[in-house]
């Protein structure tokens, strides 16, 4: 069960090297971006937010909705199915999932200099004038991954078992050098890295099974015994551990459960809070009166409902653009661009947003105009919090209701 990782640098010929290893071992080529489509697929996630999901900075919603963590156990957990399998090459960073404790799989990472990544940016692509900070900003998504994996650069020579500096070597030469390490003893299946595949599988089982029940975690596993890792403070530590315990015990092949605390597990740090799907975690408020609409988030986060609040209609578009919320309640009159030019750009654009207006000035006209828009409901200020949640509660129902039958 031998398993190749090629991680590459932009124009490092992580493409061609990749390729040429595959077709020499006679290995299955996996890369990243048809691997990240069809883990697409089968949790209902699109590509483009899965990707971000993995290599972008954390969602502003990300508290409540968990979105960075559950990407990344959806794919460990399918990076684990899939080197169940003997002799895969896999390209990509998020192979970085793979326990570098796992003996039988060997990782190389092919990287050169910027000057070098730039001039050969250009021989490949003549109409397209590639920068330093072009390279650089691809650097930073990768170093989003690695700093949260491992609190390390991606080019920290730590995490890998071969770096080839392609500046400096052939390609040719670069797979003949990993064709020789790949064939050394430590990197041939045994019983051990066959137990230690089992594991990491049971590990990643446990952690999308947690997942799923709204709980993130970390989770190991040896000898198919899991200890799970809570890193953020709860108060009730005991009864959320029993919680974890009984979830893990239901997974196929777990002989026991251990629960202990990691090392940012602390009062003054960050609380633990479990993803509930009965709850809208990606509200955003659009309002001009900052102190009402910050105190309405407040009140809001207080009810575990993830909100954020901006203040005008052109802020509200732009944030959109950037980070598509669920449910908007927004105001009508702003200045510059008012709420039902806002609502009326959002339904063209963006149609499974559900628009909530709340408004003190509107008039019976104004609401005709939203509502033929396609605002979910017509609100007038003051409005109870409760209503309002119900009613948040509702249109993410809807929502909801529309991703399942697009399934």
């Amino acid at each position: 069960m031998s398993i190749l990782s090629v991680f590459s640098g932009t124009y490092c010929f992580g493409n061609e090297i990749a390729k040429a290893l595959a077709d020499k071992l006679q290995y299955t080529l996996v890369k990243e971006d048809e691997f990240l489509e069809n883990v697409s697929k089968i949790y209902n996630l699109s590509p483009k937010k899965l990707k971000k999901a993995l290599y972008g900075e954390p969602s502003v919603f990300n508290e409540f909705t968990h979105e960075k963590e559950r990407a990344i156990t959806y794919i460990k957990f399918e990076i684990a199915s899939l080197i169940k399998k003997d002799n895969i090459v896999f390209q990509g960073f998020s192979a970085h999932m793979i326990p570098k404790e796992l003996s039988s799989v060997l990782r190389v990472c092919l990287i050169s200099d910027i000057e070098y990544r730039i001039k050969v940016a250009h021989k490949l692509d003549t109409a397209k004038k590639v920068t330093q900070s072009d390279i650089l900003k691809e650097d930073t998504y990768l170093n989003n991954l690695t700093n949260v994996l491992f609190n390390k650069k991606p080019w920290d020579t730590n995490l890998y078992d071969i770096m080839i500096p392609v500046d400096m070597m052939l390609e040719s030469e670069a797979v003949d050098l990993v064709m020789e390490n790949i064939q050394k003893d430590v990197v041939k299946t045994t019983e051990k890295s066959i137990k230690e595949f089992e594991d990491f599988f049971t590990a990643a089982t446990v952690q999308k099974t947690l997942s799923q029940k709204g709980h993130e975690v970390n989770v190991i596993c040896k000898n198919m015994i899991v200890t799970i890792i809570i890193e953020k403070y709860v108060i009730r530590l005991k009864h959320l551990e029993d919680e974890l315990r009984k979830i893990a015990l239901t997974v196929k092949g777990v002989r026991g459960v251990e629960n202990r605390v990691g090392r940012n597990f602390r009062s003054d740090g960050e609380v633990y809070k479990r993803f509930d799907e009965i709850l809208p975690s990606k509200v955003l408020l659009v309002d001009d009166e900052k102190d009402f609409v910050k105190t309405l988030s407040s009140r809001l986060h207080l009810r575990d409902v993830g909100s954020v609040a901006v203040f005008g209609g052109q802020e509200a578009l732009s944030f959109i653009k950037e980070d598509e919320p669920e449910v908007i309640v927004l105001d009508l009159s702003m200045p510059g661009i008012n709420g039902l030019d806002v609502l009326r750009k959002v339904k063209s654009d963006t149609p499974d947003i559900e628009v909530i207006v709340l408004t003190g000035k509107g008039t019976e006209e104004d609401k005709a105009a939203a509502l033929s828009l396609g605002a979910f409901r017509y609100l007038q200020k003051p409005v109870e919090i409760d209503m309002l949640t119900q009613i948040m509660k509702e249109a993410y129902n809807k929502i909801k209701e529309k991703k399942a039958v697009a399934v």
